[in-house]
């Protein structure tokens, strides 16, 4: 009798143990998930710090989105994306950029499209100036996207989001309302393209750096620049001229790109918040520089710098040579640039 109840608690002693023992194994079970779960958010949020190239300087409009970007990526990541910005090609040249941030030794840099498309032929069309028409850069900014991130995601690069809204200007001592008074005028312009472009209206296509325009200007050495209207405000070239004649031509194609090397180190919550913040950025560029113009039309007249805005027929003038120079292109820049032309020739009508 002795010896069944001994043994009757001799197995419920064991049965007890064995249920500690499970509840101990699921313990360390719910644990080790516990950790490895904490292990993957500490990897998510680990804080990356980034750089941003730019030429442009600190205190201009792009200047001040870029500022306004690294608060919003600040923001968007909850503090774990951080990006420090370089102004007026203190990091590196506009030149030398793209071949870094191939190489991931820069992270992100504003380019203009002239210094993108020496590699990426395909994006050659945005270089011609007409291309695309003013006034909605929101709505080309998202219709372009889908082109841009397939050719750029060949060459190892993220396309971030297009920078200037502005709109191209004539300025100079010529009145401009049509392309027949380019006439034998000798127009200062940058890049291949819009210097052909010049030429087809009937002008000469002169090279000369922004920083020497205004003293190009007063001696004549040029009669007009073809520029959008930021640099006639920065360097103030509305004291040296008698005319700005604004266009509806969108200015030329300038945007923001990432290293895919820098990208790929980003968690997948960080690149939602990357992209959120991408949104930020391209929506504040249009904002303030809508606010800006306001101030360029008002200083410039103030300056007795006479302020003509072209009519939609007169802009219609300049457009049969942007199509010409679309064509002449097409063949040397692949099925994707065709794409390109045939998307930017849409949006145009």
């Amino acid at each position: 009798m002795n010896l069944n109840i001994f043994k009757r608690l001799e197995e419920k002693e064991m049965n007890r143990s064995k249920q500690y023992l499970a509840r101990f194994l699921v313990i360390v079970f719910v644990i080790g998930l516990l950790a490895g779960y904490g292990g993957t958010s500490q990897a998510a949020d680990q804080t990356i710090s980034m750089k941003l190239a730019t030429s442009a300087s600190a205190m201009g409009i792009s200047g001040r989105t870029f500022t306004f970007f690294a608060q919003a990526l600040k923001e968007e990541s909850q503090g774990t994306l951080l990006l420090e910005v370089f102004p007026a090609s203190s990091l590196i040249s506009d030149p030398d950029m793209l071949d870094a941030l191939m190489r991931g030794n820069v992270d992100v840099g504003h380019l203009p499209i002239a210094h993108l498309s020496v590699v990426m032929n395909e994006l050659i069309p945005l270089e011609v100036p007409g291309a695309l028409p003013g006034g909605k850069f929101l709505e080309f900014a998202d219709a372009l996207r889908p082109n841009i991130d397939r050719v750029m995601n060949k060459y190892g690069i993220k396309y971030v989001g297009r920078i200037a809204a502005d709109d191209m200007v004539f300025v100079g001592n010529i009145q401009v309302k049509t392309a027949s008074d380019l006439a034998g005028a000798k127009v200062r312009t940058a890049g291949k393209w819009a210097g052909e472009a010049v030429v087809g209206w009937g002008g000469s296509a002169v090279a000369i750096t922004i920083s020497e325009l205004s003293s190009a200007l007063e001696r004549k050495i040029v009669d007009l620049a073809h520029t959008n209207w930021v640099p006639v405000m920065s360097f103030s070239l509305y004291d040296v001229s008698k005319y700005v004649s604004v266009t509806n031509m969108a200015a030329t194609f300038s945007c923001v790109v990432m290293s895919d090397i820098t990208w790929q180190k980003l968690s997948p919550n960080q690149k939602e918040a990357f992209t959120r913040a991408c949104k930020r950025l391209e929506k504040f560029n249009i904002e303030n520089t809508e606010r800006e113009y306001e101030v360029f039309i008002k200083t410039a007249t103030e300056n007795n710098c006479e302020v003509y805005v072209m009519t939609p027929e007169e802009n219609e003038t300049f457009m049969s040579e942007v199509d010409k120079l679309l064509e002449v292109i097409r063949p040397s820049v692949g099925s994707e640039g065709a794409e390109l032309i045939e998307l930017l020739k849409s949006m145009s009508e």
